[in-house]
């Protein structure tokens, strides 16, 4: 399991990138429900762009394309990433 290295006003953040930005990160898991996610997600980013920085998602290579095409539309393309663990 994942860890929260911060939280800010109700945000937990997995990571605090160099400029200040806040990183999400998960996998296959988030897409058993969709609602939930999208809620924080949602909350996450606003909290971010409150403070200044952008909310940025890392989803395992595992997760779900549908899911992650709703993702990125919900939040931009340009902050939803996905990475390898292999």
């Amino acid at each position: 399991r994942g860890r929260t290295v911060t939280e800010k006003e109700g945000s937990k953040v997995d990571l605090v990138a160099p400029n200040g930005d806040h990183l999400h990160v998960g996998g296959p898991s988030k897409a058993s429900n969709p609602a939930l996610f999208k809620q924080t997600a949602l909350r996450n980013q606003r909290v971010a762009r409150a403070l200044g920085q952008e909310a940025h998602f890392y989803f395992e290579d595992t997760t779900p394309a549908a899911f992650l095409q709703e993702v990125r539309a919900l939040l931009g393309k340009d902050y939803v990433h996905v990475f390898s663990m292999g």
